[in-house]
């Protein structure tokens, strides 16, 4: 159930931002964008929970596209400070609305107290999953797009 959900969430999320220049990695977008250039590789790849090596593609996937861009950190010549670009500042607000209007119609139909009641469940097993040994493995997250007949 749980993969079912990722992939109709993240199918509902790319499909409200079709018309955007990318096609994957909304969400790390958005918490470079919150972050203000004041976030590193390392530091990003900790906060979103994936491994330096998928961190790298991905960065250089927005970087690719022209959303973010890396910037040596004056502190520590070997560390780059991660931002968004005047461009990718664009896309942020157009991400988060439709972040917005999939949850809103996630939860749609629930009293509010049913849905105060799954978010904590969520972050509950979310916590517990945390705790449990497992392999890092990759999620392709792109569009598949269909050939036309």
């Amino acid at each position: 159930m749980f993969a079912l959900l990722t992939k109709w969430y993240v199918g509902a999320v790319t499909a409200k931002l079709s018309e955007l220049p990318i096609d994957r990695h909304f969400y790390v977008l958005t918490v470079i964008d919150d972050m203000n250039g004041k976030v590193t590789q390392k530091e990003l790849a900790e906060m979103v929970w994936t491994d330096k090596a998928s961190m790298v593609r991905i960065l250089d996937y927005l970087t690719e596209k022209g959303v973010i861009e890396r910037i040596q950190d004056p502190a520590d010549r070997r560390a780059y400070r991660i931002r968004t670009t005047k461009f990718g500042r664009t896309l942020v607000p157009k991400i988060k609305d439709a972040f917005g209007a999939v949850n809103n119609s996630t939860l749609a139909d629930l009293p509010a107290i049913e849905t105060q009641d799954i978010l904590s469940s969520l972050r509950k097993m979310a916590c517990n999953l945390s705790q449990l040994p497992s392999e890092e493995i990759l999620l392709r997250l792109d569009r598949q797009h269909k050939a036309s007949t």
